[in-house]
């Protein structure tokens, strides 16, 4: 369990550096998003676990205490949304930027970013084999602009 928190937050510190990597774009439009940390009606549900100690679903680890502390401890950041949900056999890191709008560059800048993070991220994909009684999970980083729309999104599955 401690290694996939590790795994985790650096997932979460990957999404800063992503952010940075694309400061450079106007973030002039004003107000600041606030971190939406409530649990999604499937995420609400009581997490389960099988008798070999496995979340029963994503969906249950997703709704963990565990998880849910991660994402307020690293939710905060400035001009950047961050969720965590689940769907199907995906965990889906959801980061929203809040005060800028899709430009040119950007889709390149984090594509490079995250293919240089891979390893991170199929280790996590790795990992939640160990917490989740699932067989292939797959992470998925998705970021949106202000107005919602898809700039890049990547999936890492487990090996």
């Amino acid at each position: 369990m401690k290694k996939l928190k590790i795994i985790f937050c650096g997932c979460f510190l990957i999404a800063a550096m992503s952010f940075t990597a694309c400061g450079n774009y106007d973030s002039s439009a004003g107000t600041t998003g606030q971190q939406d940390t409530n649990a999604t009606s499937e995420q609400k549900q009581e997490t389960s676990q099988h008798d070999n100690g496995k979340y029963a679903s994503i969906a249950d680890y997703v709704a963990s205490d565990e998880v849910q502390k991660s994402i307020e401890i690293f939710g905060g950041m400035e001009g950047l949304d961050i969720k965590v949900k689940a769907d199907g056999n995906k965990m889906i890191y959801e980061y929203s930027y809040t005060t800028i709008a899709k430009q040119a560059g950007m889709e390149e800048a984090l594509k490079s970013t995250l293919e240089s993070q891979k390893d991170i991220f199929i280790n996590a994909a790795n990992e939640l084999k160990n917490e989740v009684n699932i067989n292939n999970p797959v992470v998925t980083v998705t970021y949106l602009d202000k107005n919602g729309d898809l700039i890049y999104s990547q999936d890492f599955s487990a090996n």
